[in-house]
This record gives C-alpha cells, sequence and structure tokens, in this order.
C-alpha cells in the first residue's frame, strides 16, 4: 500500500515537472517569437526609412485673403525643391526646401491685376504614423519655420514692393506607399505683409504632392 502510495506521488510529480517544463518551453518560445517580430518591424521600418530619404520634389496649388478693395482670395501656385531625411529606426524625420509661391489675380471692382511671388526657405520636423502591418501608408504630421522674401506688384501701376518675414510652417498629410506624400499646410507669418495701404495679407493654405527621389 505504501508503496503505491509512493508510486502516485511520484507519477504527479513527474507530471508536474513535465508540464512546468512545457510551460516554461513555450513561454520561451513566444518571448522569442515576440523579438523576432519586433526586429522584423525595426528592420521594415529602417527600410521604408530608407526610402524617404533622398531629393524631394513637390508641385502644390491653394489660396490666401488679400486684404484689396474689400478683400479678395486669390488661387496660388506652389513649387517646392528640396531633401528629406530620417532617424534610423525611428518614425521621426527633418526637411529642408526651397518653396516658391506665386499668383496672378484680377480684381473686379479695380481691374487691377496684382501679382505676387513669394519664395522662401524652410525647415520642418516630420512625424510619421504607418497604419499598415508593410509601413508604406500612414499619416504625417509636421511643423517648421521659414524665411522669405515676398515680392508683389499691380501691373501697369509702376507699384513693386519687397517685404522680408519669418514663416512659420504646420500641417498634415497622407503617405502613399513610402515615396507619396499629399501635404495640407498652412504658413503663417508673425505679423501681415503690409504692401503699403493697398495689399495686406498673413496667412497662405496649400495642397502640395510630394515625391522623394
Amino acid at each position: 500500500m505504501y508503496f503505491r502510495i509512493f508510486l502516485i506521488c511520484v507519477i504527479n510529480l513527474c507530471v508536474i515537472f513535465a508540464n512546468e517544463t512545457e510551460y516554461e518551453k513555450q513561454k520561451e518560445y513566444y518571448m522569442l517569437k515576440g523579438q523576432l517580430h519586433e526586429l522584423e518591424n525595426k528592420e521594415l521600418e529602417h527600410s521604408n526609412n530608407r526610402e524617404k530619404d533622398g531629393v524631394l520634389l513637390g508641385v502644390g496649388v491653394g489660396n490666401t485673403f488679400l486684404n484689396y478693395h474689400f478683400g479678395t482670395i486669390s488661387t496660388l501656385l506652389n513649387m517646392r525643391v528640396g531633401y528629406q531625411k530620417f532617424i534610423k529606426n525611428s518614425s521621426a524625420g527633418v526637411r529642408a526646401y526651397i518653396d516658391v509661391d506665386s499668383a496672378l489675380y484680377l480684381v473686379d471692382t479695380t481691374r487691377d491685376l496684382l501679382w505676387y511671388v513669394l519664395p522662401s526657405a524652410n525647415v520642418d520636423f516630420l512625424g510619421d504614423i504607418m497604419l499598415d502591418k508593410n509601413k508604406k501608408y500612414g499619416l504625417s504630421f509636421f511643423a517648421g519655420l521659414g524665411v522669405g522674401s515676398f515680392f508683389q506688384g499691380i501691373a501697369g501701376k509702376n507699384k513693386n514692393t519687397q517685404q522680408w518675414s519669418m514663416l512659420f510652417n504646420i500641417g498634415m498629410g497622407v503617405i502613399l506607399n513610402v515615396k507619396h506624400r499629399i501635404d495640407f499646410q498652412m504658413k503663417n507669418t508673425p505679423s501681415s505683409f503690409n504692401l503699403g495701404d493697398e495689399v495686406r495679407f498673413n496667412s497662405m493654405y496649400l495642397l502640395v504632392y510630394q515625391y522623394v527621389f
């Protein structure tokens, strides 16, 4: 009888030990699997970040509100060239670029033809949130600073003016297949461009398509 009890105890201990060993193996397996998945994600993010790095070209449209004879909304064109770089294994990056914003506008009330050009040098800090498992599509948020020189004139009136100003950039965008971006951007100045008594403005709203080579 005692031998039977002893045998049962030994068998139970073996079963418990076997179960604990199996549990430890499963725990170690899932830990290794998690570490492998994390390494794969980092490698994928690093690979995609290398694709995000490079020379950028962009083109866009936008508008600004001009305080000119009761106010007018002017449509503008944007051209962009620069360079973009992301931190290794990170969703953070920086881009430096030159923007040229320009427009012509015919004022109905006065029949004046306004023209203006705003070349500016800019630096933006980027934060990307990738939404798919392959990390190729996502959202981007950015903010930065720039400095530009606003040239403006009224055709036929020989009233050409120029003014320098700081620019604040802020916006968000959509990332498509890593290399393509569509940004909605607001450019604002600390104070209005005051070009005499006729034209004043201080904000521009842009929709820009950008590609990285």
